[in-house]
């Protein structure tokens, strides 16, 4: 009976309880002092374990939800830093081709005329 009633009990305090635990739930603390006592300090922890779990809880989520955002605002910054970057990558390759091939075809020209 001890093991059933507890099961009855967590069913009580968690709202998942029939109309049939309710009635169970009743007529054991209608039988003594004892168990009205002890169904008392029972729902004392579980009401404080709920309310710690709802005071903890919307910190750890704050937490979590500030380092998502930190960690895309890092993931944005790059992709601004590699959109802005790639243009100017791009122009200065086009500038070294360039040069490369003014500076070939100079020292080409070059050649051909010494060689007159």
């Amino acid at each position: 009976m001890e093991n059933r009633i507890n099961h009855i009990i967590a069913r009580v305090l968690s709202g998942e309880s029939s109309s049939d635990d309710i009635l169970s739930l009743s007529e054991w603390l209608n039988e003594n002092e004892k168990n009205r006592d002890e169904f008392r300090r029972l729902k004392n922890y579980w009401d404080a374990d709920v309310a710690f779990k709802h005071s903890v809880a919307p910190t750890f989520s704050a937490d979590k939800l500030q380092q998502k955002i930190n960690v895309q605002k890092r993931q944005t910054y790059r992709r601004q830093l590699w959109r802005n970057a790639i243009p100017l990558i791009a122009a200065a390759c086009l500038f070294f081709i360039f040069s490369t091939a003014f500076f070939l075809y100079n020292l080409d020209s070059t050649n051909k005329c010494n060689s007159i």
